[in-house]
C-alpha cells in the first residue's frame, strides 16, 4: 500500500470513529430520555396505585 493509500485509510478510519462516537452520544442521549418517561411512568403509576388504596 502506498503513503498516500495509507493515508486515505488513516482518514477513513479516524471518519469512522468519528461516526461511532457521534451515534453513541446519540443512544446515550435516548437512553436518558427514555429512563426519564420511564421514571415519570413509574411515579404515576404508584400515585394511581395510592390513590386505588386509599
Amino acid at each position: 500500500m502506498s503513503k498516500e493509500e495509507q493515508a486515505h485509510e488513516l482518514i477513513r478510519e479516524k471518519i469512522q470513529a468519528a461516526e461511532v462516537r457521534n451515534n453513541l452520544q446519540s443512544l446515550r442521549a435516548e437512553n436518558s430520555q427514555l429512563r426519564a418517561v420511564i421514571d415519570f411512568q413509574k411515579a404515576q403509576y404508584k400515585e394511581m396505585e395510592a390513590e386505588y388504596r386509599d
